[in-house]
C-alpha cells in the first residue's frame, strides 16, 4: 500500500510546473515574501524604476500546464522569494526520449530574473515604540 501512494505521489508532483530559485547578487535590503499579486510581472522591457538583480528563476513546465500557468507559478515563486518583480527573459524547449518507450517529450522551460527595486516606495513598516510620543 506504501508503494501505491508513493508511486502516486510521486506522478502527481511530476504534473505541476516545477520553479527553481539561484541567487545571483545580495538584495539591496531584507527580502520578504509578498502576495503573487504584488509582484510585477515584465515580458517586453524592464522597469523605468531602478532596481537590483538578486537572482535567477527557472519554471518547468508540468504535464498540463499552459504558458499562463507558468507565469503564474513563476510569480508565485518570485513572491515567496521577496522578489518585487520577475523579468522574463526566455524560453526554451526541453526535448527528452523516454527509457522505456522511446516516446518524445517535449517541456517548456520559462526563465525570469528576479528584481528588488532600489526606490522602495512602500513606506518601511517602523517600530510600535518609535510612534509613541
Amino acid at each position: 500500500m506504501k508503494a501505491i501512494l508513493t508511486v502516486l505521489l510521486l506522478t502527481l508532483t511530476g504534473c505541476a510546473t516545477q520553479v527553481s530559485y539561484v541567487p545571483t547578487n545580495s538584495p539591496p535590503r531584507p527580502m520578504v515574501a509578498r502576495s503573487p499579486q504584488s509582484v510585477d510581472v515584465f515580458t517586453s522591457g524592464v522597469p523605468d524604476r531602478p532596481f537590483s538583480e538578486v537572482g535567477l528563476l527557472n519554471a518547468r513546465e508540468g504535464a498540463a500546464d499552459d504558458y499562463g500557468q507558468m507565469v503564474a507559478a513563476l510569480r508565485e515563486a518570485a513572491g515567496q522569494y521577496g522578489c518585487d518583480g520577475v523579468i522574463i527573459t526566455g524560453t526554451e524547449n526541453e526535448v527528452s526520449t523516454n527509457w522505456y518507450n522511446d516516446d518524445v517529450e517535449s517541456r517548456l522551460n520559462l526563465y525570469g530574473t528576479c528584481i528588488v527595486y532600489l526606490d522602495q516606495s512602500e513606506p518601511v513598516a517602523q517600530p510600535v515604540s518609535s510612534l509613541l510620543p
